[in-house]
């Protein structure tokens, strides 16, 4: 298996932009880097961890790396080199860091300040995952990714050091609050949102904004970099590879569009887009293999940090995907009755009519709670059926512009859905397994999964009965409800997946096929930290990624273990 054709397209994550004393720095997870006109310069001492966050500080600024378990953080000077190193945080805990005055730092639970060479909590709850952190004239302002005991975005304000705290702004889940002012607030999902009004939502995403002082707005608009400049016409210009992408800087007649893709330079008077990485070595801890789907036999999807990639010959070589978008967040894929291909991501709906060869984001009409992170994906007779974290929603091909949410279920997390016959099945936030009539809308709750379960990974029927593998087991719907069964092994946690090509069940050292009511063992399995597989059509072997390569490895039937029921 060659992983060339998808490696020589690999770029590293750029995690955050920052400008200091008129010069761009970059945070990746292949080091640190300056923009020298058009070329990006490694600072010395980076290349080991990978950077999490930037923030301003005098006379240079802080870098948040990941090193091991923690996360230090360090003073640096205008030229990057490290000054002083502060005390550390948990590193899966720091989100941003940032101090002209005081430094501050977000974390997943709230704001702390470093105070006495210690951080202290300034404020802190489980409900409070912090963004960004700000400096302002007029105080404190903390863009807050989940806040209150909804979880929604906020943006809070401190006027006086962190004693107390008002909020400016909330929204509605998922709607990030990207950038704000007392007046204005731009959101993931309404783009500019005026003080004391709701706005309207949008079909496409914005990822990453910037509000100037000249009241320029700067927006990355799903594949579009639009720049609105009052009294003047709107700068607009197209590419797939700005889908996604968090990080946006504007000077001098270009603009730096920067994410999970890599960061790419953008000629605002012509629109040609010059990729910044290009010829840079790019580490295997600095990009992420995510997802795997079949498509046909011996046909597969890959989704990466970098991009979408398909295979016709078992995954041997690897070809970039057409289509609006780059990159796709994907969480699942389902074929439709006419053999179309849907892609769903966490922020959009993809199809392909030519096999997986391009995609086109699908926009729908009257869907009032907009994208609100897709889950999964299964199709039906008629359409196909879209698990999210604000409940259930039905496409039919009759009415390709309409969504229609299965209200039974109401804004319930559907973590997972998947055919069953003549109807669906569905796992929600409430441990309860449900039967979904696709016609109707209607549901019928068939039983709760036990509270030791854990996270569900995989949900399937055999022989008209539901079954569902979870973090800590398999599980049957029986007379007296879901029962454990036992596993051709002890030692968990589980992972699984649950395709039309058949079960795979895997823990950290071994996998497993379900055939014949047993389950047959995957020979060669690397163990260690597999976090995706697909299945390939028949079951004679399985792709797996780590994150950093892709294994092809066959399934044996002569490993078939008993049966589990």
């Amino acid at each position: 298996m060659d992983l060339s054709s998808i490696l020589d397209f690999a770029r590293p994550q750029v995690k955050d932009m920052l400008r200091v004393q008129g010069t761009l720095w970059l945070g990746s997870h292949a080091g640190l880097f300056r923009l020298d006109d058009q070329r990006l310069v490694a600072a010395e001492g980076w290349s080991d961890g990978e950077i999490k966050a930037l923030g301003p500080a005098p006379l240079g600024f802080y870098v948040a790396i990941k090193r091991g378990k923690c996360c230090e953080v360090h003073r640096c000077g205008a030229d990057g080199r490290s000054l002083d190193l502060l005390p550390a945080l948990t590193a899966s805990d720091l989100k941003c860091v940032s101090g002209l005055r005081s430094v501050w730092a977000g974390a997943k639970k709230g704001v702390y300040r470093l105070r006495d060479k210690a951080w202290q909590p300034v404020y802190v709850q489980d409900s409070c995952e912090v963004a960004r952190v700000e400096e302002r004239e007029d105080g404190i302002w903390v863009f807050c990714k989940k806040h209150g005991p909804e979880m929604t975005p906020a943006v809070l304000r401190s006027k006086d050091d962190g004693a107390t705290w008002e909020t400016l702004w909330t929204g509605a889940y998922h709607d990030a609050v990207l950038a704000a002012s007392p007046a204005l607030a731009v959101t993931r999902w309404r783009h500019k949102v005026k003080s004391g009004e709701n706005g309207k939502y949008k079909k496409t995403p914005i990822t990453a904004a910037v509000l100037l002082a000249d009241g320029k707005l700067a927006v990355l608009d799903g594949h579009k970099l639009r720049i609105e400049r009052p009294g003047h016409s709107t700068i607009e210009a197209k590419h797939p590879v700005f889908a996604e992408a968090e990080h946006l800087d504007l000077e001098r007649g270009r603009a730096i569009v920067a994410g999970g893709q890599g960061a790419y330079s953008v000629d605002l008077t012509n629109g040609t887009v010059l990729d910044l990485f290009s010829g840079h070595p790019v580490p295997d801890h600095s990009y992420h293999i995510k997802k795997l789907y079949a498509l046909k036999p011996d046909s597969f999807l890959a989704a990466t940090s970098f991009g979408t990639f398909r295979s016709v010959d078992k995954g041997d070589t690897w070809a970039p995907v057409s289509g609006d978008w780059t990159v796709h967040d994907s969480e699942g894929l389902a074929r439709a009755e006419d053999g179309t291909f849907f892609l769903a991501c966490q922020r959009g709906l993809f199809a392909s009519r030519d096999d997986g060869l391009s995609w086109k984001h699908e926009k729908f009409d009257a869907v009032s709670e907009f994208w609100l992170e897709l889950t999964g994906i299964t199709a039906f007779a008629g359409g196909v059926a879209l698990s999210s974290k604000n409940g259930l929603y039905l496409w039919r091909a009759e009415e390709p512009k309409l969504l229609r949410r299965v209200e039974s279920l109401g804004a319930l997390r559907v973590s997972l859905v998947t055919p069953s016959a003549e109807a669906l099945l569905a796992v929600a936030e409430d441990r309860g397994v449900y039967r979904v009539e696709p016609g109707t809308g209607q549901t019928h709750k068939l039983g709760v999964l036990p509270a030791s379960a854990g996270e569900v990974g995989a949900l399937w029927e055999e022989r008209g009965i539901p079954w569902v593998q979870a973090q800590w087991g398999v599980f049957v719907l029986r007379d007296a409800g879901f029962v454990a069964c036992p596993l051709p092994s002890t030692e968990g946690p589980w992972h699984g997946q649950a395709t039309t090509n058949g079960v795979l069940l895997w823990n950290a050292a071994r996998a497993w096929l379900r055939k014949n009511e047993g389950w047959a063992s995957v020979e060669g399995w690397p163990g260690g930290p597999i976090k995706k597989v697909v299945l390939a059509s028949g079951g004679a072997y399985v792709l797996a990624t780590d994150r950093k390569t892709i294994y092809r490895l066959p399934v044996s039937e002569s490993g078939l273990v008993g049966a589990s029921h």
